[in-house]
């Protein structure tokens, strides 16, 4: 078997699971280890069923954001581009969408708390609907003045 890392024994349990058959629990346990994403960890159990060790970097020896990242995603979650924050997120942080998404909106949280977004409140109401309404009105009221003209 090749590795990759010399810091293999923390997946001892994992590479175990595989060899028992148990991809589903490799891959759960490989998350709680790492805090990668599903598909991550997905294509790190299938290197594992190869032979071949995947990097691994324990969830705590990960790299945190810097400062410069994080204001970068704060900026984005101002503009109100949420989702572009997301992939960032994802790419800053090696992460899954699901850790990307919980951790955006974390900071979403925390930057409303702060005062720097505003709350959410209902849509703003667009003008084109009360265009609706009136093409309804006159539809309605052609439908009506045919109906009684046949009467």
């Amino acid at each position: 078997m090749t590795t990759s890392n010399s810091s293999d024994e923390p997946l001892a349990e994992v590479i175990a699971l595989v060899r028992r058959g148990r991809p589903i629990d490799a891959i759960k346990l490989y998350r709680e280890l790492t805090g990668e994403g599903l598909k991550e960890a997905k294509d790190a159990i299938e290197q594992i069923a190869e032979g071949r060790i995947p990097r691994f970097s324990p969830r705590e020896e990960r790299e945190s954001l810097s400062s410069g990242q994080r204001a970068e995603l704060e900026r984005m979650i101002v503009e109100g581009k949420k989702i572009d924050a997301i992939r960032l997120h994802r790419h800053f942080a090696n992460s899954g969408l699901k850790e990307a998404k919980d951790a955006i909106e974390a900071l979403e949280a925390k930057l409303r708390e702060a005062g720097s977004l505003p709350e959410v409140t209902s849509r703003p109401r667009s003008p084109w609907r009360f265009l609706g309404w009136l093409l309804l009105a006159l539809v309605a009221g052609v439908v009506v003045a045919v109906l009684s003209q046949r009467a």
